[in-house]
C-alpha cells in the first residue's frame, strides 16, 4: 500500500510540495491531507482540503494542527475511508473516521462528526488550577 502525503494549500499544485516542507503557509494553522493507497480524484482532494479549512475556521477552540487521510479502494469495489485528527490548543485531540461508497461521502461524514464534537465541547476554564 502506497502512502503519498499530499499537501495542497489553497489549490496550489501538489507537485510543488515534497512532504517535508512546512504545511500550507497560506493557511492560518498547520493542516495536512494525505492520500493513502490508490489515487484519489483531484476534485475529492480539493473538497477534503476545503472541509479541513472549514473545520479549522468554524471551531470554537483554537485549532493547533490537523491531519486528514483519504483512502480509496479500487479493487473491484467502490469503497473509501477517511480519518481525521484535529489538535486543539496544542493539547486536546478530536478525531473522527468514516467509510462510505465515495471519498466525498466519507469526507462529509467526517466533517459532520468533527463539527458535532467541536461544537458540543464544554468551554474550557483557562484559570490556573490551584494546588492543594
Amino acid at each position: 500500500m502506497n502512502t503519498q502525503p499530499t499537501l495542497r494549500p489553497d489549490g496550489s499544485d501538489p507537485a510543488s510540495w515534497n512532504g517535508s516542507e512546512p504545511v500550507a503557509e497560506k493557511c492560518t494553522v498547520r493542516m495536512r491531507v494525505e492520500v493513502v493507497g490508490d489515487p484519489v480524484a483531484p476534485a475529492d482532494l480539493d473538497y477534503a482540503w476545503e472541509q479541513a479549512r472549514c473545520i479549522s475556521r468554524c471551531s470554537p477552540a483554537r485549532v493547533f494542527c490537523g491531519r486528514t487521510r483519504l483512502s480509496a479502494d479500487r479493487d473491484g469495489r467502490s469503497n473509501a475511508s477517511v480519518d481525521a485528527i484535529v489538535v486543539l490548543d496544542g493539547e486536546r485531540v478530536i478525531c473522527a473516521g468514516a467509510v462510505a461508497a465515495t471519498v466525498r461521502e466519507a469526507v462529509d461524514q467526517v466533517a459532520l462528526r468533527l463539527h458535532t464534537r467541536l461544537t458540543s465541547m464544554p468551554a474550557r476554564d483557562n484559570r490556573p488550577s490551584s494546588s492543594r
